[in-house]
């Protein structure tokens, strides 16, 4: 800026009376105004984008006992995310290999962006989970399918534990209980993960 232009811009400020603290004053609370305006536009704008965001919940269990849990958890968060244009499917295989894997070629046909899914036979779900991973799905693996890390490394997050050391865990407090005897369960022979 030329001095001329500096020095006419001044005067202009002083026929204003406009001050360096005023201009600091207005500029604060139009940036606040701008602020709280902004925050429902950035809301509606999140819940528009929102809106296209599917889930796909598939596993290989049941809604039994132990399955029941997950579920409680899963309705819980569809109900919560919903709010959110967020829609949640749920699959629930009951050990069948072929359905999960047809839960989750249709949570692909359907443009889930997320895919959570339980690993119990990873040369069965190798195959839609790199196609999931390949579309740019996110791939969540749940309780089954850690020790499956290396042939299917599709996927990042994991939310379970290793058996081995849940089973290390349960042998040292049988042990400490005083155990002599334990009756192992095989709750799904077909589970490999």
């Amino acid at each position: 800026m030329s001095d001329e232009m500096l020095e006419g811009f001044v005067e202009e400020e002083e026929e204003s009376q406009l001050t360096r603290r005023g201009l600091f004053v207005t500029g604060g609370l139009a940036a606040a105004g701008l602020t709280a305006l902004g925050s429902p536009a950035t809301k509606a704008f999140a819940a528009a984008t929102a809106s296209t965001i599917k889930v796909a919940v598939v596993t290989h269990g049941d809604t039994g006992s132990f399955w029941s849990v997950f579920k409680r958890g899963v309705d819980q968060a569809t109900k919560d995310l919903k709010a959110r244009g967020v829609s949640v499917t749920q699959v629930y295989a009951n050990n069948n290999v072929p359905k999960q894997v047809a839960g989750v070629n249709a949570a692909i046909a359907n443009g889930a962006k997320v895919i959570a899914t339980s690993v119990p036979d990873a040369s069965a779900l190798r195959g839609p989970l790199q196609k999931a991973s390949s579309k740019g799905i996110e791939i969540i693996t749940v309780n089954s399918g850690l020790g499956a890390f290396d042939s299917l490394p599709t996927y990042e997050v994991h939310i379970g534990q290793t058996e081995t050391i849940a089973g290390k865990g349960a042998g040292t407090q049988f042990k400490k209980a005083g155990a002599k005897k334990v009756l192992i369960v095989i709750h799904e022979a077909s589970n490999s993960g």
